[in-house]
């Protein structure tokens, strides 16, 4: 009786080798992408913070003499995760004060915002 290649396959699995294989694989197939989603998170935050600062600095970053208080009490830029204090109604109006941007900037505000609401609705179940 011949044995067939997926077979063959199928029984390496079922030994330590090859289930070390098996792992491998699927760290590398799925971790791969991992890592692709959050180093573009990571550019896209720091271009929308980009965006953020020159746009909406002159008001939104404390370390500036021109800063508004009342706009600091909504965010401040000097903060790593600038949102945090944002409620989900005030981080949805980022995408009505990019309307003046660059098609560009504009969309890539937009998936910053969904991208912090998404993480906040994941982390709140």
């Amino acid at each position: 009786m011949k044995t067939t290649r997926a077979v063959r396959l199928l029984a390496s699995l079922t030994t330590w080798s090859g289930r070390r294989c098996l792992a491998v694989m699927l760290v590398a197939s799925l971790g791969g992408n991992a890592l692709a989603a959050e180093a573009s998170g990571e550019a896209l935050n720091a271009a929308v913070r980009r965006i953020v600062m020159n746009h909406c600095g002159s008001c939104h970053d404390g370390s500036r003499v021109s800063a508004n208080p009342a706009a600091l009490k909504i965010f401040d830029l000097r903060d790593e995760d600038w949102t945090a204090q944002m409620s989900e109604e005030q981080v949805l109006k980022l995408n009505g004060r990019g309307k003046s941007l660059r098609p560009a900037d504009r969309a890539r505000l937009s998936k910053f915002v969904d991208r912090v609401l998404e993480s906040r609705r994941a982390s709140s179940q």
